[in-house]
């Protein structure tokens, strides 16, 4: 099928959230718009010759030697037509030399390394479910926990980011996702010193709590604690876990958080090894 690979625009996301919707992803208008404010002719569409978008994708730089993509999907009735393909192709053409990550929901694997994604990473894990504010949880009482005000500078955040992940100009997609009344953003400190951080980002009613980082167990169970009294109680969230570590398993065990899906991070290059224990839940701009 003969498409063409254009940049997104805002006129195209209520069509592209009901295909996110129908594949039974978060997302809403606005949260595309927040990618579009930060990427912007990284978030593309494929459109038919009458103009109407089929396919839509995201891409973003994260550093000198790697890229990422995400929220790659092609409209139901047009699947199987070679637009996934020219899409993926429009993102690794976009990034260059760079290691081309992405994360593949596993029916998906096989598509993507026919592409060049051959090299296996992390499996990444969705969980959904209910913050409570009775559920008792082993903490580290001697951090200070604070929700930061919109005003606050973020660099020191920017850092710790920086410093987990080793990707690089965040800055801007942190600022935006913490932004609003409604969203989230929580530091623990220790002696003034960042030893973790979480953004509960609200896009339509569910929470997505990302990035979700802490130098220790305790300090993750007490941000996440703090969290869930600081929104309405019983608010939905959503954690996007690289690996299930035995401490992430404790916070889903204790909130009944339920597993809704899973993908296989892929790497054209060379598979990325990331500080499991300190990732908690991961934002890295899809």
């Amino acid at each position: 099928m003969d498409v063409t690979i254009r940049p997104a625009r805002e006129e195209d996301f209520e069509e592209v959230v009901a295909w996110h919707q129908e594949n039974g992803w978060v997302d809403d208008v606005e949260d595309l718009k927040l990618f579009k404010r930060v990427y912007g002719d990284g978030v593309i569409v494929a459109e038919d010759n009458t103009g109407s978008p089929v396919g839509f994708a995201t891409w973003n730089i994260l550093g000198p030697d790697i890229g990422l993509g995400g929220k790659i999907i092609v409209k139901k009735e047009h699947r199987g037509k070679g637009i996934g393909k020219k899409l993926v192709c429009a993102y690794k053409s976009c990034i260059g030399d760079r290691n081309a990550w992405l994360h593949a929901e596993i029916h998906t694997v096989d598509f993507y390394k026919k592409y060049g994604f051959v090299h296996e990473g992390y499996n990444a894990e969705i969980f959904l479910g209910s913050l409570h504010r009775d559920v008792a949880l082993d903490v580290d009482s001697t951090v200070e926990v604070v929700r930061r005000g919109v005003a606050a500078s973020i660099d020191d955040i920017v850092a710790y980011d920086e410093e987990i992940t080793g990707l690089q100009d965040r800055k801007a997609f942190l600022t935006e996702f913490a932004v609003g009344s409604e969203n989230y953003l929580i530091s623990a400190t220790k002696d003034g010193i960042i030893v973790g951080f979480l953004i509960a980002h609200l896009i339509k009613n569910v929470y997505r709590v990302a990035p979700f980082y802490a130098d220790t167990a305790k300090i993750a169970n007490r941000l996440i604690q703090f969290l869930s009294s600081e929104i309405p109680e019983g608010s939905t969230i959503e954690l996007n876990t690289f690996t299930v570590t035995e401490s992430i398993e404790y916070i889903t065990e204790k909130y009944k958080l339920k597993k809704m899906d899973s993908a296989l991070a892929l790497f054209s290059k060379n598979s990325v090894n990331f500080p499991m224990e300190k990732i908690y839940s991961f934002a890295p701009g899809f």
